[in-house]
């Protein structure tokens, strides 16, 4: 388990290089508001919260863990979107910035799901 917890934090710290990169790139080459990238915060924080409660669901069944963490997700979708269009992002940016977030998104939910049910361990 210890390997596990190694290797899903040297991932998160990928992940935080990876949004800060975007961050920047969103900031000083496209000239655009950083608000987009909500829903990639939303996710960041989604995924460590899933590393962090890990510990505490293990022998727990699968099945449960997993709709729980897709309610989690659901959740954050929903909630980041609002907050996104609160802040006055407007939806062309809002729009275009999903080509670059839906995959880093993605993967987030895929290994911060895997991680979160004990899938492979």
């Amino acid at each position: 388990m210890n390997s596990i917890i190694k290797e899903s934090f040297w991932g998160l710290a990928i992940y935080v290089g990876t949004l800060c990169v975007a961050l920047c790139v969103t900031k000083y080459v496209f000239k655009t508001s950083p608000a987009v990238l909500v829903m990639s915060l939303s996710f960041l924080i989604l995924y460590g919260a899933g590393l962090l409660l890990a510990p505490f669901t293990v022998g727990k069944s699968q099945a449960i863990l997993f709709n729980l963490w897709n309610i989690l997700v659901f959740v954050t979708v929903i909630t980041s979107i609002a907050i996104c269009l609160k802040t006055g992002v407007g939806r062309p940016q809002f729009l275009w910035s999903l080509i670059f977030q839906v995959p880093y998104c993605m993967t987030l939910y895929y290994y911060g799901g895997i991680i979160f049910t004990h899938k492979f361990s």
